[in-house]
């Protein structure tokens, strides 16, 4: 059965987790404004955010990249260091109401991207590994990540904010 992280019920899964979540269903939670009626579609498309960062490191280079959705905008940036010469490159781009922004509610499989002029960015699930792609004008990267095993430990998922009950 696939593990879902709002329940039939419409409650968040809280705790520790020995699977993967492997699908973000937040549209099953029953978002409500402060006045304790359903939150309306605007409510419900800027209340929720998401992202995905992936960064690298070796010998020669140190570099990373973000994918951002916050609903009224969608933004990425990417850098790489080179610390044989102490030079940082960096690119980020903003587009508004998520234009140009894909993110995927399967976090073990799938593409999040983000396509603005001057700067593609796409991370990809891809089983045991993570690829991640940026393609900018002075900064290019295609990276593969290995993580061993599917699920390299624990899940956990907490309140990140106090809310009556």
């Amino acid at each position: 059965m696939e593990m879902e992280l709002i329940d039939e019920d419409g409650q968040l899964r809280l705790g520790v987790f020995d699977d993967a979540i492997e699908r973000i269903n937040h549209r099953a939670y029953p978002l409500r404004t402060p006045m304790g009626r359903r939150a309306g579609w605007l409510s419900r498309r800027l209340g929720f955010n998401q992202f995905e960062f992936i960064a690298g490191l070796s010998d020669e280079i140190v570099f990373g990249a973000a994918v951002v959705d916050v609903g009224y905008v969608g933004m990425a940036f990417a850098y790489a260091f080179d610390p044989q010469v102490a030079q940082v490159t960096a690119v980020s781009r903003i587009l508004p109401l998520g234009w140009g922004t894909s993110m995927v509610q399967t976090p073990e499989s799938g593409t999040n991207r983000f396509a603005a002029p001057g700067l593609v960015v796409e991370m990809s699930a891809l089983g045991n590994a993570r690829r991640l792609r940026i393609i900018s004008g002075g900064l290019d990267v295609d990276a593969t990540f290995g993580e061993g095993q599917k699920h390299p430990g624990p899940n956990t998922d907490t309140r990140s904010t106090t809310h009556p009950a």
